[in-house]
């Protein structure tokens, strides 16, 4: 075609999903949306950084990971390794309240809606706890998350004070080439920009470059 965008492989944008429709919740990694009453965030366009911050959400409280049916399964098996390494409350044999749970639930919820202050406050205040009571292995961990956190914050970055979902396009063209870049906004912040390289005939004008890209971006 006179317009080869080579766009990009078969694989969809990866999102974040939140089953809340769950009595114990869990936070997947989706490619796709559903209309099946659990949250998504996103899209994000680094699959790594979506299965970085499911880690982190896991670790900062202790998200289930399994696919047991809860309540239904409560204490039907032992609980799985996670529990043993302090990073799941084990719901699976009732040792935290679906209450309590829940609460975790909306802190990641806060946490993914680019709330970052309330986590980096608690994980400084255990870290400083820790250390003035010389347990200097736990307050490392509480210092790994912390930065793990500043980390994904600083990416996240605030773009603009309306809160909208908005995709920016920019073109940049030289001859018979040209390249789009697209900034993916998401809730007034920028989550992540992906490029693409265009072959273009000499004499056509940016307008339809940019018309003939997002028409075949967007479908």
């Amino acid at each position: 075609p006179k317009y080869n965008t080579m766009l990009k492989d078969d694989k969809t944008y990866p999102y974040i999903k939140v089953t809340v429709n769950e009595d114990f919740p869990r936070v997947l990694f989706s490619r796709e949306l559903k209309k099946d009453k659990a949250k998504y965030f996103g899209p994000y366009t680094s699959a790594g950084s979506v299965k970085d911050t499911i880690e982190l959400l896991r670790k900062l409280y202790k998200i289930r990971t399994c696919s047991r049916c809860l309540p239904r399964d409560i204490g039907r098996e032992r609980p799985c390794l996670n529990y043993h390494i302090k990073q799941c409350d084990a719901p699976c044999q009732g040792y935290i309240s679906k209450e309590e749970y829940r609460e975790n639930i909306n802190k990641t919820l806060e946490f993914l809606n680019g709330n970052y202050t309330g986590v980096i406050n608690s994980l400084k205040e255990k870290m400083e706890k820790a250390s003035e009571s010389l347990e200097f292995e736990e307050a490392a961990v509480y210092r790994d998350l912390l930065a793990s956190v500043q980390a994904v914050a600083q990416k996240q970055k605030i773009t603009s004070s309306d809160g909208e979902d908005k995709d920016v396009i920019a073109v940049k063209m030289d001859g018979s080439d040209a390249v789009a870049q697209v900034f993916f906004i998401r809730q007034g912040r920028l989550i992540g920009r992906d490029h693409f390289f265009l072959r273009i005939a000499p004499h056509d004008s940016q307008n339809i470059v940019i018309s003939s890209f997002m028409k075949q971006f967007y479908s």
